[in-house]
Order: structure tokens, then sequence, then C-alpha cells
């Protein structure tokens, strides 16, 4: 039958109906494309949901089941106009720098062992610094290694000081060495400050491990003059570094996150105002949080609460938003011993763990619900990465095998689905012709409806529920995909340099809304894949439904254009093999139905 004779039987009724659902689809779609900044940020964390706030004068009261929270907020932000990253040092001062073969370090000895520059390195396959990162005035360079410490803060990175916010400094060693390279053994550096006003004499030991982020930080207090304080608090201020390129990448994930009674809350940059806040309760340790790496402080002493303060620097390189955080940990003044430490590293979920328990939840897993399939995922991928000892498979090989594995796992699901999709899309016809003869008795048509699913054995919701079961995994792959540091910095091959961004060639003089800028050669595979599979799923189907299934495809082309290269690798593998699982399954239907 000609189409047009095929039009003409279907009657102007029906092109009139099919015109209106077409033009509902590209407004819809429309509206998808809208709202997608903002679902970008409503995924992103934030604060504990279930937090009440009840105003209170200029003060904010929040309750939850475990803690109490005073919030002050200043509404003028704090102008840094030169941002200078390096603690600005008063004084004699001397300054001592350690190699590990997870880091190098330069450490203030004045300020009794704040970093004055710290540059984390991978842990295994034979380190090396993590690359891309900004200088001191804000300059940015792929070739420059990452240096964590951040804003100007006089040497507080970290520090102990009362609880008006004075810094215990002034310390000295009778070290005469200056540079220390550690292999195998810690390396204690004994510090002392006399007579101090208001912590009186100060003896304190800095440990250092050849094998760990974490710095430990010991203090023995032994005059009574600190008896007059109420508390004392173990600080870092000035945030981290910023890391990332795109502004979007270094605000997205970043954050505070503080462990009390084993409860976790995250608590986000307020980006027009200074926000401090003070949560009372037993306190297991406190973070501040960037894409890729975390400043954390936790002790073996119990804190009594924690503290932290936002602030948006907007003088930074140019940038909107850059979130520099100060936290602190809360401590009874009238001790002779604390014990603090501070991790400073990668978010390296295993290091993390073996810092201090539970602090691997200071990364970002995704919804509560999604972060145990969040955690296997990652375990999967580094477990693919190091299969035996001494033996690395590259991470682009990783997710390439990952891809394969996934497909195993949910092959019978998508199988299932797969074939009741299409088995829906065979039967059709005879549906419409059912619906039709009994238009006027609505009882009759699905009783008959129902008729031919049994007959053509049909489940209506057969295609769908085997994805519903999928979508925890898929997006529990999609937030560690994302935020993963071990795809960092690491190339897969040819213009594939760093499977933790856009595998672009060439950057266009003007930006395409959603899309961006930068012409990606991966999401065109993921997009011509994902169109193909739609194609074979869709070649028996009411062509009305089809230029929705396609303008869909069109947009996640463009969404996922900025999406990182081993995101889009993983999606692209998964469609060629889902290809190749439907192509297979529609021959087996039509050869039973011949």
């Amino acid at each position: 039958m000609s189409p047009l004779l095929k039009i003409k039987r279907m009657g102007p009724g029906r092109i009139k109906m099919d015109t209106k659902r077409n033009i509902l689809a590209i407004i819809m779609v429309l509206v998808v494309i809208l709202i997608t900044p903002k679902y970008i940020d409503w995924i992103t964390p934030d604060i504990n949901p279930n937090t009440v706030q009840t105003t209170l004068d200029d003060n904010v009261v929040e309750n939850n089941s475990t803690n109490t929270a005073v919030e002050d907020e200043f509404t003028t932000p704090v102008e840094i106009k030169e941002p200078v990253f390096s603690p600005v040092i008063v004084g004699d001062d001397r300054f001592i720098s350690v190699e590990t073969p997870l880091y190098s370090a330069e450490i203030s000895i004045a300020k009794g062992g704040a970093f004055t520059q710290f540059k984390p390195k991978r842990v295994g396959n034979g380190g090396g610094y993590y690359y891309g990162g900004y200088d001191a005035r804000g300059g940015y360079s792929k070739d420059q290694p990452v240096n964590l410490v951040g804003f100007d803060t006089e040497g507080c990175t970290p520090c102990l000081q009362d609880g008006d916010g004075q810094l215990l400094s002034g310390f000295s060693t009778d070290l005469e060495v200056s540079s220390f390279v550690l292999t195998d053994e810690n390396l204690v550096i004994n510090l002392y400050v006399s007579d101090h006003p208001v912590f009186g004499t100060v003896s304190k030991q800095l440990v250092f491990s050849p094998n760990s982020y974490v710095v430990e930080h010991n203090y023995d207090f032994t005059n009574a003059s600190m008896k007059a304080l109420d508390y004392i608090e173990f600080a870092w201020k000035g945030g981290l570094r910023p890391t990332e390129e795109k502004e979007v990448d270094d605000v997205q994930t970043s954050a505070v996150i503080i462990s009390q009674n084993g409860e976790i809350d995250d608590l986000n940059l307020d980006k027009k105002k200074v926000v401090y806040k003070k949560l009372e309760g037993d306190t297991d340790w406190i973070s501040i949080r960037s894409k890729y790496f975390i400043s954390a402080l936790f002790s073996n002493n119990q804190a009594q609460y924690g503290t932290w303060q936002s602030v948006n620097e907007k003088s930074f390189a140019g940038r909107e938003d850059t979130p520099v955080f100060d936290e602190t940990l809360g401590f009874q003044a009238h001790v002779n011993r604390l014990n603090v430490s501070v991790y400073l590293g990668p978010q390296d979920a295993d290091q993390l763990s073996l810092a201090k328990e539970s602090l691997e939840n200071s990364m970002y897993w995704g919804w509560s619900w999604i972060r145990p399939i969040s955690k296997f995922v990652l375990w999967l991928l580094k477990f693919l990465h190091v299969p035996f000892s001494n033996v690395t498979i590259n991470y682009g090989i990783v997710l390439i095998l990952f891809a394969f594995l996934i497909r195993i796992v949910t092959g019978p699901l998508m199988k299932k689905s797969a074939k009741s999709t299409q088995k829906m899309q065979m039967i059709q016809p005879k549906i419409k012709a059912v619906q039709a003869k009994f238009k006027s008795d609505p009882t009759k048509m699905n009783a008959e409806v129902m008729k031919l699913y049994k007959l053509h054995g049909v489940n209506p919701v057969g295609g769908c529920l085997p994805m519903l079961i999928q979508m925890p995994l898929l997006i529990a792959l999609f937030s560690v995909f994302r935020n993963t540091i071990e795809f960092r910095g690491v190339p897969f091959f040819g213009w594939i340099a760093d499977l933790s961004q856009p595998d672009v060639i060439f950057t266009l003089p003007f930006s395409i809304p959603i899309y961006g800028s930068g012409v990606a050669i991966l999401p065109i595979v993921m997009g011509l894949t994902m169109f193909f599979q739609q194609k074979i799923s869709t070649a028996t189907a009411d062509s009305s439904q089809k230029p929705m299934m396609y303008m869909m495809t069109g947009f996640f082309f463009l969404l996922f254009n900025g999406f990182p290269s081993g995101l889009n690798l993983y999606y692209a593998v998964s469609n060629i093999l889902n290809i190749i699982q439907q192509k297979r399954i529609r021959t087996e239907l039509e050869l039973k139905k011949a």
C-alpha cells in the first residue's frame, strides 16, 4: 500500500492527533533541556533533608535526632583581593620538606607543622603526582602538580586555637635537618613552645608515615594557665585549593561533611553570604571535600563539637563561585594531652577507611540507598584494574571489561525486557483492530486486549519492570564514574588523554546550549549507537512514537558531550552490546513466527 493511500485510510483525525503528539513531545524535550541545569544542581549533595530549622532572632537553630547546630550568618562576603595561597608566616620561621611515596610537603615550624605546600601522589602504579592545578595567583596549567594548600590563613593548615580563634604559634625545634625522604619508617618531629600567653608551655610531636596521607599532631600541655579556657579547637582554615579547570567541577560536590554519633551531614556552600555553623554533639570527624580531594580532621580524644564556615571567593581566577571552607573540632580545654590527626589527600576509599572508620563516607556516593551499590561498583573497578599482584590493566580496558560484566549480569533482564517490548510491537496492529472494533464498549475492549496478551505471551509491563530493577545500578554507575579519582588524569589511547574529562578534539568559536563548545568523539559514538539501538527496538513500533525517541537520543547526545570520556566509553560499549543482543532477539522471534 502506498504512503498516500495509507494516510487516506488513517483519516485526517488520526493525522491531526499524531501532529499534536509530536508537538507535545517537542515541547517536553525543550522543557527537559531547560530544567537540566537545575536537575544537575538538585542531584548534588545537600544539607540533611531531615533537618528542621526554626528562626530565633538573628540565629538559626537546627534540630535533628543527634545534634544541635547554632548558625550565625554574615551577609558581607569576605574580600580577598589578592588570592595568595601559601600561608603568610610572620617573623622568623623555618621550613621543613617531607617526601613520601604518597606526597611531598613543606611545613612551617613556627606554626606547629602547618602545611605551606602539599602535593599528593597516586597510590601504587609507581606513584607520580596528580597533575592539573592552579598556581598562587590563580593560573591553571595541566602540567602543574596539584597543590592542596588553600587561601591565605596565616598558617592554620592545620593549627590549634582557643575558642576565640587565637592560634597557638611560636614553635621551635632542635632539628638541624630541613629535608626528609621517607621510604619505610615513620618520621617524628618534636616541637615546643614556652610560656605562651594562652596555652602556656606546650610540646608537640608530628608523626609522618610513608604509607598514609595522615599526619598526627600530638600535643602535651604542662602549664596550668590553659585551665582558664573552656574549649580548644583543632582547625583547618582556607579550604582546599581548587584543582579543576572547569568551575562547575569544583563547585558541584564541594562541601563540609561531619560525622556525629555515626550520622553523616553534608553542609554546602551558600553562594550569597558567609555562613558560620557550630554543631554541638559528640563528633567523630569533620572533612572538607572538593571533587577529588579531602582534608579531614579526627582525634583519639572525644570532640564535643564541630564548626564550619563557608565563603564564596569570587575574586579567584575570574570565577563566579569558588567554595572556601574552614573546619574545626572542639575539645574541652582541661586535658594534659591531645591526639589529633589530619588526612590530606585524594578521595581514595581504601586510604580513607584505613585512616578513620567511616571516613570513606565523606566521599560522594549518591543518595543513601544508592551508596552500597556505588561502593561495590568502585571496588569491582579497582579489582579489575589490579587483578593480580604487580599486574595492572589500563582503566580504559577496565571500563570495557566492566561493560561486558554488567551485560552478563543484566543480560537476562534486558533479554526479557527486549522480548516483551518487541512482542508488544508485533501485536500492535491486532490491538488497534480490537480497540477500533470495541471502541464503544471499553469493558469488552479491555477483555479482548487481555486475551491477545495471553495468547501471544505478552506482559504489558514486562518491558518496563526489568529496566526499573536496573535503575539503582545505572544511578550508581553515573555517580561513581563522574567522581572517582581513579580516572583523573588517566589516559586510554590516542586522543583520549584523561578518562575523567571529555575527549575534546577541537573547540568551536561559539557555545551550543547543553552541548557546549568542545567537540568530543565518544559522545558522537555513544549517540550513534543509541540511535541504532532505538531504531532496532522500534522497528515495528507505531511511527508516531519514533520522533519522541529520536529526539531523546539527540538530547542525550548533547548532554553527554560534557561528561567524562570514561563514562561515554562505558555507555558506548554497553550500547553496542545491547544492539547485538537486540538483533539476536529479533532474529529469534522472527524465526519462531515463521
